[in-house]
């Protein structure tokens, strides 16, 4: 061999691991078996839980759709609502006009039968007169005073609130009272 071959061959096998280095290493013990009992308790314990989210799931889900349900006519409400002021103010304005117009005895019954529908879906009116304001079901438009009344006790009724099951759908406009004005005497100044 010539020397660039002999320096060759000790490049090459300095390159590659001693056989006899490799041979000393032992190799990496074999991991070690899990006890059957902690896997299956393991298992039972996440298949209990997995149980337990798919059943909170089912009845978040279940509440969701009740609710869903409960109050999907709100829209429809809301669109009749004014409907159903416009025949009460053709009553209102009938009963003035011509009392015994046959005409009024209809709308009296077409307006009836409508509150009565609403009524089935759980459509009720927020009660207002003689009651205390409450402004999450009143709407105050006006301050009017009263001595009889007092303060903050609803007088009267510009439109009608109304209610679908427990959720307000449109608050009552009312008037409320107040008390009137203390009426302090201003003395002049004292003569002397």
């Amino acid at each position: 061999m010539t020397e660039s071959q002999e320096k060759k061959v000790l490049v090459e096998e300095e390159g590659r691991p001693d056989l006899d280095q490799s041979q000393n290493v032992k190799a990496a013990p074999p991991p070690e078996e899990p006890d059957p009992q902690t896997v299956i308790a393991a298992l039972n314990d996440q298949v209990l839980r997995l149980h337990a989210e798919l059943d909170n799931y089912r009845k978040r889900t279940e509440r969701e759709m009740a609710g869903f349900r409960k109050y999907a006519q709100e829209a429809l409400v809301r669109e009749l609502l004014p409907h159903l002021d416009n025949l009460e103010r053709a009553l209102e304005h009938g009963r003035q006009e011509n009392p015994d117009d046959p005409l009024l005895a209809g709308v009296e019954l077409t307006l009836k039968g409508l509150v009565d529908s609403l009524a089935k879906f759980g459509v009720s009116v927020v009660e207002a007169v003689d009651q205390s304001f409450d402004p999450s079901l009143h709407e105050a438009i006006m301050q009017q005073v009263d001595a009889d009344k007092e303060e903050n006790t609803v007088l009267a009724v510009t439109q009608k609130g109304y209610m679908l099951h427990d959720r307000l759908v449109r608050p009552a406009m009312v008037i409320v009272s107040k008390r009137p004005a203390a009426e302090e005497e201003v003395e002049g100044p004292a003569e002397v």
